[in-house]
């Protein structure tokens, strides 16, 4: 495997090693003329620039003799007949990685990195000092009077074009290898990464799926000049705007993005797709009355108002803009679509003066209270409004539907008062986490739930899974009073993530598991597949998370907090596998959309350092910089009810599924059959030639030990790497 490059300046020469007419600390010099040079601790420089690998090479050779001898004559010094290499070859410039230097015709400078089994799939050359521009496709790296092009970049195994992730951090540019074959390792987990991003600040919120099997994401950016490769403007831009950013499913297209905004700060939290594909989303603007390109005002304006946008499904157009305030600060958090109308929930600060009109129900008095409004579909027309909450401070962290019913959650500072009533499941403490359910015609509040513990506790998500139970997710401070009952995975300490299912009715509590680590542990986003199983994300200050864990991280960079996703069995009494995805900065997990039971399961959040996000060195759309939105696919484990068709192999040759611990294969013709089984660390845990079978059904055995594995499994000259979760 190669890694081709060239690096382009006027110049004509070849190698010859230093006999003493360089510097000592010089092994091999370029000739005609001299002003590339190759050290013994195996930095280069050509001019002004340095380029330096990732170690010392083991050893430095010169190859490729031309025939021709190098003669030089300084003062008394005189050396002769030296010979001169077309080539100068550094071994062990990484782990199993060598890099080799050519000249090729007469102004390029070929760089090869050549790669075995042993090799990092992430290596990187750093150029002190030096300024960085450019693409993938020609790297700009300029130094002094020196400036080199660093241009057609590929990777090749044989004649096989590997995929190849190119990132720049400072002086340093980093190459990855996204699809190695080589013997005795493997990618241990199908995951994609990719950053979406400004040359600023750019934090993702939410993520939904639209009906054609893209992806939805939306946040906010501080630099919406430059964020995404191309994006269409909605009103004017502050310091912060609203981004909303379209990818194909399989996260190689970015398709569209549109920034809304206001001269002032504007904030995205929640987006949400109807049938169609529209796309709305909601959020706070501290300059309603100008935000987005037109609006329609709604209740009285203030400093921070409630808002939702309604765009077209390609983002190409603006349908329409609410604005839903009150004489005091509003937030709208999330948005939901039923029937045609357009339910958003949020926080407001002045009950009596929020909204067209409104109707309130129970006493609420505090600071903030819950309100939901419907809203005609084109966003046009304030339908109704019902204002609740306690004689605390209340915040809505989400909404979701079962078509019958809204259901918000969130957490509270008033559980005693919470509501018109209440049933409580735990220990209430300063604050504690609540979900509510009303009518589609928002005329009650026809049951509330309250999950607590004795300390800090605050829900940051829900969702119903396809049973219409309601999955809570978030954090608590004192897990071990939390809830009526709870299955702890990992070793609780301070602030620990939970998720609890509550019946639809909301008068039973399911279960409640908490994610924990030594340290700090915060839940953010929550959901479930169709099989039931459940999905938590968030960030962790731990390392050491839950049973076990999986960590996806450049290098052995990790930084003040890590994004996380756990996976839980429908119970939540089994632990099905943590991952966790670290750069050398702040990074976390906000929102998560499991799909089907092959789940993808997509994941969004922010990278304090995209540069550095996980070892997949992720495609850029924009400039990673100061800290990046996120998308991340996941495929799941191959659980036990999982199956993979014969429609879904190449000419029907083959499906596969688990059942008792084992693989069951069918094939549709005959083939030669291999596999191979991984822990989750990598460790080779059997190697098996099965040899040729006939068509028909067989068993192929796992080892014993360990739940989640990773198998490499060949059917002829298909390959396909599974995870297989053993329940």
């Amino acid at each position: 495997m190669l890694l081709m490059g060239v690096v382009a300046f006027a110049l004509r020469t070849a190698f010859v090693e230093n006999a003493g007419q360089e510097d000592s600390s010089v092994l091999f010099h370029s000739i005609h003329p001299f002003n590339t040079y190759v050290f013994k601790d195996g930095h280069i420089t050509v001019g002004d620039v340095v380029i330096r690998p990732e170690r010392k090479p083991e050893r430095i050779v010169g190859e490729d003799e031309t025939g021709a001898t190098f003669s030089v004559f300084k003062g008394r010094m005189s050396v002769s007949g030296l010979p001169v290499y077309g080539s100068v070859r550094l071994v062990g410039v990484a782990e199993g990685t060598e890099m080799l230097l050519t000249y090729i015709g007469h102004d390029t400078l070929e760089i090869q990195l050549f790669l075995s089994a042993e090799s990092p799939d992430t290596l990187r050359l750093t150029f002190p000092g030096a300024s960085i521009s450019g693409d993938a496709r020609t790297l700009r790296i300029s130094r002094g009077g020196t400036v080199l092009l660093l241009k057609d970049i590929g990777a090749f195994e044989g004649s096989r074009r590997l995929g190849l992730g190119i990132g720049v951090r400072g002086d340093t540019v980093l190459f990855r290898f996204r699809d190695r074959r080589h013997t005795g390792e493997t990618v241990l987990d199908p995951i994609t990464v990719v950053l979406v991003a400004s040359a600023g600040y750019d934090y993702a919120r939410d993520i939904a799926l639209t009906p054609d099997g893209n992806v939805v994401i939306a946040g906010y950016t501080y630099r919406a000049k430059d964020f995404a490769p191309s994006r269409t403007l909605y009103g004017d831009t502050g310091n912060v705007d609203v981004f909303v950013t379209k990818l194909s499913g399989d996260l190689s297209t970015h398709i569209a993005t549109a920034i809304v905004g206001s001269p002032q700060n504007d904030y995205a939290y929640g987006v949400g797709v109807d049938a169609s594909g529209y796309i709305y989303v909601a959020g706070m603007s501290e300059d309603g009355e100008n935000y987005s390109s037109s609006r329609t005002l709604m209740g009285t304006q203030s400093p921070l108002q409630a808002v939702v946008t309604k765009l077209s499904p390609d983002l190409s157009t603006h349908v329409g803009t609410a604005v839903i305030s009150s004489s005091d600060d509003d937030f709208a958090w999330d948005v939901v679509v039923v029937g045609g109308n357009v339910y958003v929930a949020g926080s407001v600060g002045d009950i009596y003066s929020f909204a067209p009109s409104r109707s309130i129900i129970g006493s609420p008095g505090g600071v903030f209270s819950v309100f939901v409004s419907e809203l005609s579909s084109d966003l046009s027309t304030h339908i109704r409004t019902v204002i609740f909450g306690s004689s605390g401070m209340d915040w809505v962290r989400g909404i979701d539907t079962d078509s019958s019913h809204i259901f918000v959650g969130g957490y509270t500072y008033g559980a005693s008062d919470f509501g018109p009533s209440r049933t409580i499941f735990g220990t209430t403490g300063s604050a504690d986490a609540f979900v509510a359910r009303l009518p589609l015609d928002l005329s009650s509040v026809d049951a509330v739930a309250i999950v607590g513990g004795s300390g800090y506790d605050r829900a940051e998500d829900i969702d119903l899974d396809d049973d219409y139970n309601v999955l809570l997710g978030g954090t608590t401070g004192n897990y071990s009073d939390f809830a009526p009952s709870r299955e702890v995975f990992g070793t609780a300490g301070g602030s620990d993530a939970f998720i609890t299912k509550l019946s639809n009715d909301l008068t039973e509590h399911m279960a409640t598991a908490i994610v924990a680590g030594s340290d700090e542990d915060y839940g953010y986003g929550v959901d479930a597949d169709p099989s039931g199983d459940v999905f938590l994300v968030g960030k962790t200050y731990s390392s050491d998370i839950a049973p076990s864990r999986v960590e996806f991280q450049y290098s052995s960079y990790s930084g003040n907090g890590e994004a996380f996703m756990t996976i839980l069995t429908p119970d939540m009494a089994t632990h099905i596998t943590t991952y966790v995805f670290k750069s050398s900065e702040e990074d976390g997990a906000e929102d998560v959309v499991a799909v089907d039971s092959l789940c993808p399961a997509y994941i969004t959040g922010w990278a304090g350092a995209g540069w550095n996000f996980t070892q997949f060195l992720p495609p850029t759309f924009g400039s990673s910089a100061l800290s990046d939105a996120f998308v991340i696919r996941v495929e799941c484990p191959l659980g036990q009810d999982d199956e993979l068709s014969l429609s879904e192999r190449e000419g029907g040759a083959w499906s596969i599924k688990e059942r008792r611990g084992a693989l069951e294969l069918v094939l549709g013709r005959g083939a030669y059959v291999g596999y191979d089984v991984y822990d989750a660390s990598g460790k080779l845990l059997h190697t098996r030639s099965v040899g040729f079978l006939k068509g028909g059904t067989y068993t192929l055995p796992l080892p014993e030990g360990p739940r989640l594995l990773f198998v490499v499994l060949r059917v002829g000259e298909d390959t396909r790497i599974v995870k297989v979760v053993r329940r």
